[in-house]
């Protein structure tokens, strides 16, 4: 595997920083039943901005980008730890394409957002969106603790389980 250059990794430890805080926000979102407040907004539309990003990355693979309207490489940057959270969680849109499930995420947030009231029905949700973003930064996590055992270490693991069995063998888990 090539290493990971500077600006991969610091993106990589800012999306899993804001996924993970995005679920956190809107764990406590559906625990409280209220809407949120507008550094909740704020960091919400962050979650919104980088599931944007998604969507062009997913638009190339899917093939829907017309010439001379190629979005740039780094919409491709995470986009494999969003497939792999897509994958990973079978609530939204399981039948629909990878664009269009990260549009119906996307507007989910959306709606979040400008909520002024949360109902009970808005909880699961809330909820499904909170297990993808639980699930990304999951995701971005282990790529940076695998890179980083990789580059400690010739034969280091390769794999998710690999690493969960080195990281428990450490004690971090």
């Amino acid at each position: 595997m090539a290493p990971m250059s500077f600006s991969e990794a610091t993106d990589t430890r800012t999306f899993g920083l804001l996924s993970s805080r995005v679920s956190q926000t809107l764990n406590t979102i559906a625990r409280n039943g209220t809407p949120p407040t507008r550094e909740d907004k704020e960091l919400l539309r962050g979650g919104v901005a980088l599931l944007e990003r998604f969507i062009q990355g997913s638009r190339i693979v899917e093939g829907e980008v017309k010439s001379g309207l190629v979005p740039g490489p780094d919409s491709l940057l995470g986009f494999n730890q969003a497939l792999n959270s897509l994958a990973a969680i079978e609530e939204l849109g399981k039948n629909e394409g990878f664009t269009q499930r990260f549009r119906t995420l996307r507007d989910e947030l959306n709606s979040i957002c400008v909520a002024n009231v949360i109902q009970d029905t808005d909880k699961e949700r809330i909820k499904a969106v909170s297990e993808f973003f639980t699930t990304l930064g999951d995701r971005f996590y282990e790529d940076l603790a695998r890179k980083s055992l990789e580059d400690a270490a010739p034969g280091s693991p390769r794999t998710s389980e690999e690493l969960t069995d080195g990281i428990a063998g450490i004690g971090l888990r």
